[in-house]
């Protein structure tokens, strides 16, 4: 946070000399921006100046930071005011002083920005199995006697289709850590009159295949189709879980549900820094997703394919 008030305190010192003279506005500005190159520069830790880490931060000022806090809003308004103003002003009137102070200002106001944001994290090698994995539960095209009958080689091989079977298939994979099971359920589910009887069915097939009971806790949507009200239904509740766990110790799969599901959680999932995974369908393995901010691109492949998968 004091790193912001440094920020905060540069900028706004920077635009004091325009209120006295266009000439004096063009030499604090060199000074701020000769400055401020010089702290990003002279970071702890060099290497975080790079593309990636440029790129980040540029998202983040025009995405992230901006309307979220007065940190975001107060950089919001001076970057807007030296864009919609100081420079077209300069230019209009031909003012040299004024647009050059303008673009060294603005050199400036990046290279801060850049200085005050945090670097990349350092993505941690290899899956881990996390106490707390969350999924959805796709409409059933099972029924309770189904999954009664089925055994637990059936549900965790795929033999009978079972489109609760990527349930089985994921809790395996964190079958050493895994204590709490999260379904993310769609009133269209919740509403048939089994529903009840089928999540029971599910406890006790788990209990049934990984000898312990797994506990189940049921996160409700409004609209399964709906990307934007689902990640503000499940937002809060997320929040709560790492709270209680921390991030570390829950993993997101992606594999159940509709396209507009698995596209909210992903995003959730790089908002949090928490580990995703899915079920690769051609070799019923769990594959891990590594993404972050940094992977806008290839979080974008990803959930295209999906989409595609969704909708074939």
């Amino acid at each position: 946070m004091k790193v912001k008030y440094c920020v905060v305190f540069l900028l706004i010192l920077g635009i004091i000399p325009l209120m006295i003279e266009d000439t004096a506005f063009l030499k604090s500005s060199a000074v701020l921006m000769i400055t401020s190159v010089g702290m990003l520069l002279t970071r702890k830790r060099r290497e975080d100046v790079k593309f990636d880490y440029i790129r980040y931060s540029l998202v983040k000022i025009l995405t992230g930071d901006v309307g979220s806090s007065i940190y975001g809003i107060i950089l919001f308004v001076i970057l807007a005011m030296a864009l919609t103003t100081w420079l077209p002003d300069g230019i209009e009137e031909k003012n040299y002083p004024l647009i050059a102070g303008t673009v060294f200002y603005l050199v400036a106001f990046f290279a801060l920005f850049l200085w005050a944001s945090p670097s990349k994290k350092e993505k941690p090698k290899g899956f881990r199995q996390t106490r707390v994995l969350i999924m959805a539960l796709s409409k059933p095209n099972w029924s309770i006697e189904d999954l009664k009958k089925a055994t637990c080689e059936d549900l965790l091989h795929n033999r009978k289709r079972l489109n609760v079977n990527p349930i089985f298939i994921a809790v395996n994979k964190h079958r050493s850590e895994i204590k709490k099971l999260i379904l993310i359920v769609s009133k269209e589910i919740v509403t048939n009159r089994d529903y009840a009887e089928r999540i029971k069915a599910i406890a006790d097939k788990l209990k049934e295949c990984f000898s312990r009971e797994i506990e189940i806790e049921e996160w409700l949507i409004d609209d399964a189709n709906d990307l934007n009200r689902i990640r503000g239904d499940l937002l809060p509740k997320l929040e709560r879980i790492i709270r209680e766990e921390s991030a570390e110790e829950i993993t997101i799969d992606i594999t159940g549900g509709t396209a507009a599901i698995s596209g909210a959680l992903t995003l959730l999932a790089v908002k949090e820094d928490i580990q995703a995974q899915y079920l690769r369908q051609d070799r019923l393995e769990i594959q891990k997703i590594d993404i972050d901010v940094f992977d806008l691109g290839d979080l974008w492949r990803e959930f295209s394919e999906r989409l595609m998968e969704k909708t074939s």
